[in-house]
């Protein structure tokens, strides 16, 4: 069964010292949070979801407007894509005109057709 209560008062419930309310946060969001991640890279997500929610946890008193707790999640997921994908860049060369995301971190099946590809 499914919480009633709001994010709103999951985020306060947990400010107030109750780790079960992130736990229910975490519950609530860790697998859209995953999604948007898996949308965009190939790598394990499961880092970058602990990243967002620790950052959720360091950052909660910034969070001015409980009941956007969602919204401030997924910018939070947008940083952290952000900061992994310099990363993935910061011993690369690349050509912006011509490189995509995926050339960043290419999928299992990518880097195998790419390998075969320079054997052929």
């Amino acid at each position: 069964m499914t919480d009633p209560r709001s994010d709103a008062d999951l985020l306060a419930t947990w400010r107030a010292g109750q780790s079960a309310a992130g736990g229910e946060l975490f519950a609530r969001h860790a697998s859209a949070i995953a999604r948007f991640f898996r949308n965009k890279v190939s790598s394990p997500v499961e880092d970058l979801v602990q990243q967002t929610f620790l950052a959720l946890l360091e950052g909660q008193h910034r969070l001015e407007d409980p009941d956007k707790t969602r919204a401030y999640l997924f910018g939070i997921a947008h940083n952290i894509l952000r900061g992994h994908l310099r990363t993935l860049t910061r011993d690369r060369q690349l050509d912006e005109d011509v490189s995509s995301l995926a050339d960043l971190d290419p999928s299992p099946s990518s880097a195998f057709a790419h390998k075969r590809e320079q054997q052929l």
